[in-house]
């Protein structure tokens, strides 16, 4: 629907986080319009560089992918054992990670340090 042919009323954005498709009246772009647009570029197997913005004590590390926080989960950050995530990356750290997974819906991304990594088991 438009109000002319260079303002759109309203426009349909990918599913919200309780999975209802709905529809917004166009202003600006909300952050799930941005992050639905950086995340429709991105793909699996893509080897990204981000900064460690936030370890977990669960042992979870975020990541900034450029301006979009991704996740590596337990066991991704290596292949060797290690007790934390921390004892392999800091905070403020660069990185680069190979992307996993992208799941559109839920708006996340999956990182795995150790794809980048010979396994030492199979060598």
């Amino acid at each position: 629907m438009y109000a002319d042919e260079r303002a759109p009323l309203f426009t349909a954005v990918m599913p919200d986080r309780d999975g209802v498709l709905r529809a917004r009246w166009r202003t600006e772009p909300t952050p799930g319009d941005r992050n639905w647009a950086f995340l429709k570029n991105l793909h699996r197997g893509e080897i990204v560089t981000g900064t460690v913005t936030h370890i977990a004590g669960f042992g979870v590390t975020f990541v900034d992918i450029g301006g979009f926080e991704a996740v590596i989960n337990l066991p991704e950050p290596s292949w060797l054992p290690f007790n934390h995530p921390s004892d392999l990356v800091s905070v403020g750290q660069e990185i680069d990670a190979e992307i996993l997974d992208i799941d559109l819906v839920r708006e996340r991304v999956s990182l795995s340090l150790k794809a980048l990594r010979e396994d030492p088991m199979s060598s």
